[in-house]
């Protein structure tokens, strides 16, 4: 028996390291697909995009995962000068001088120098492996992701198993009902015939016919026994668990067509409120399977 996952779900993972510390959060919702998107201010990071959901996908299969990684460093930054680009920059303002004279510029201070653009750049003194470091933080952020899916999961699994008794508390009351429902159905429909005068035209035995007829058409034991079936079927998925968001989401489905063949059958009051509660029961259901992956 595998256990049965929520697309809903978070995972937390932070760890220290030599040179920085590192902290990813991972948060996923219902989707009928797998998607994952990373966040971070760091763009060196938003390049492990694509590697992190290899990885993910490993994990996960359905579901709108969002990621957050975040990277404190410990030691202090450094100023890099770029002198390849400071030289290119003295040789631009030396052609400009050869062209328009010397009088015309002005000599830039170094404020002015360091001001254009990748002239001065921070780095880091870091010796680790920044991208292990994501990595190992990542899988550990996505295990627990990967609990907290399982809990919410076993917590829609409980939900649904009983609303399924629910329902068949429900079908329990038809049952008793079914032998007196036909015989009340054939009184109404007779009655329902003799109001036209129909049996001047006919006589007993053929008005008899017509109403038995009418009365099978309006039988609703095919509907009890599929009801009846689905909850076995359904309970089965159930304890099997794994992948089982997109069956359930199919029988959902059925339950509903046959609740809703049976409410338009009926004519009896008790059995239209119970039919009613059966919807109602299996719209809740339907929702909560929304969120099974």
């Amino acid at each position: 028996m595998n256990q049965i996952s929520s697309m809903t779900g978070s995972g937390h993972a932070q760890f220290s390291f030599n040179d920085f510390e590192i902290c990813v959060d991972l948060r996923s919702v219902n989707n009928r697909f797998f998607e994952f998107s990373l966040r971070s201010d760091d763009p060196k990071i938003q390049a492990l995009a694509l590697s992190l959901r290899e990885i993910a996908s490993k994990e996960l299969f359905r579901g709108k995962a969002e990621c957050n990684i975040s990277v404190t460093y410990k030691v202090q930054n450094n100023f890099n000068v770029d002198q390849n680009r400071l030289y290119a920059l003295k040789n631009t303002l030396t052609r400009i001088e050869d062209f328009f004279g010397k009088d015309l510029l002005r000599t830039p201070s170094s404020l002015d120098v360091l001001s254009f653009s990748g002239i001065l750049s921070t780095a880091q003194d870091v010796t680790t492996d920044i991208n292990a470091c994501i990595n190992k933080t990542f899988v550990e952020a996505l295990k627990n992701l990967k609990k907290s899916r399982i809990q919410e999961g076993e917590k829609l699994k409980k939900a649904l198993e009983e609303r399924l008794v629910q329902i068949e508390n429900g079908l329990n009351r038809i049952e008793k009902m079914l032998p007196k429902l036909t015989e009340l159905e054939m009184i109404r429909l007779k009655k329902h015939l003799q109001n036209f005068k129909l049996d001047e035209q006919l006589d007993e035995q053929r008005l008899e016919q017509e109403v038995v007829l009418m009365a099978e058409r309006d039988d609703i034991q095919e509907e009890y026994d599929r009801l009846r079936a689905h909850i076995a079927q359904t309970r089965s998925v159930l304890e099997k668990g794994g992948l089982c968001g997109k069956r359930l989401d199919f029988m959902m489905q059925e339950f509903n067509r046959e609740a809703n063949t049976m409410a338009s059958k009926t004519s009896s009051l008790e059995l239209t409120h119970l039919a009613v509660d059966f919807k109602v029961l299996i719209e809740q259901m339907r929702e909560q399977v929304q969120n099974i992956e």
